[in-house]
């Protein structure tokens, strides 16, 4: 299927408008799966590469991170 859930986005709530974080497709983020704010920080935890294939999951090591992105930036 197509290569979905690499990125992320804020709604605005007064809206529910969807507004990227990084445009054009450039997210530097392989498969985000948890967002925290803390202070003035947004933290990301990325679980890295990985796809699932008809016999199982292929995972490369050592592609997971954890973010830190000032919330002035986004």
């Amino acid at each position: 299927g197509p290569r979905v859930g690499r990125s992320i986005a804020r709604i605005d709530p007064a809206d529910w408008s969807l507004h990227p974080v990084f445009e054009n497709g450039a997210s530097p983020f392989h498969r985000p799966i948890v967002v925290c704010v803390h202070g003035d920080d947004v933290y990301i935890l990325d679980f890295g590469e990985f796809e699932m294939v008809p016999d199982g999951v292929e995972a490369r090591a050592g592609t997971g991170a954890l973010w830190r992105i000032p919330l002035r930036d986004l």
